[in-house]
């Protein structure tokens, strides 16, 4: 996967091209992401997994949720879905009413999980709600953060990856393609198999 990746980040700078889904990614940094990923259970679950563990490890600097909803959107297309999801990479699109909060609750999980012990204290001070920057709050009363640091680390890990897996859900049933919530996962060979195809196919005659 890691070498794929870099093939089109290559090929991406010697055409000039804009392929949304691989222009964000810090090649040196996708290998953990992809190494978190389980490519078991159903369509949609690998699609929430691959999203979440591409925001969790900050492989995508400039676009971690656009572009990682586009490609969960890619993968599920990859395990047989036929439809078209907004364009979120381009200025023009006004997120979807179903999709920004989505967005603002894993924005929320994020900031939770690296500061719980700071929230914990706040919250035993009296303080209700944090405001994280884009005017997103947190009522502190809705997230447990009365745990060790790395213990928040790794759990709040697993409920945005649960999170995520339920987004690819809504996606896909919102798509048409509810039975990809059912359906098993196209291993990470076929994904791979997919891009290449569709970068072919995108690549000037």
């Amino acid at each position: 996967m890691l070498q794929f990746f870099a093939e089109m980040q290559q090929e991406e700078q010697k055409n000039g091209s804009e392929l949304a889904i691989y222009k964000d990614l810090e090649i040196e940094r996708v290998p953990e992401a992809v190494d978190h990923v389980s490519w078991d259970g159903s369509a949609t679950d690998v699609a929430g997994s691959l999203m979440s563990n591409l925001i969790l490890r900050h492989s995508l600097p400039n676009a971690n949720h656009r572009t990682g909803i586009t490609m969960a959107q890619t993968y599920l297309e990859a395990a047989g879905a036929d439809f078209e999801t907004p364009k979120t990479h381009t200025e023009e699109y006004e997120w979807r009413e179903w999709v920004d909060p989505y967005i603002v609750e894993s924005k929320r999980l994020l900031t939770v999980r690296r500061h719980n012990l700071y929230f914990l204290t706040l919250k035993r001070n009296g303080c209700e709600i944090v405001r994280r920057k884009h005017d997103i709050e947190i009522p502190l009363e809705d997230y447990d953060l009365d745990m060790h640091y790395y213990e928040a680390w790794e759990e709040y890990a697993e409920l945005h990856e649960a999170h995520c897996i339920e987004f690819a859900e809504e996606l896909a049933t919102r798509g048409g393609e509810s039975n990809l919530v059912q359906e098993p996962a196209l291993s990470e060979a076929g994904f791979i198999d997919f891009l290449r195809s569709e970068n072919s196919s995108s690549e000037p005659k």
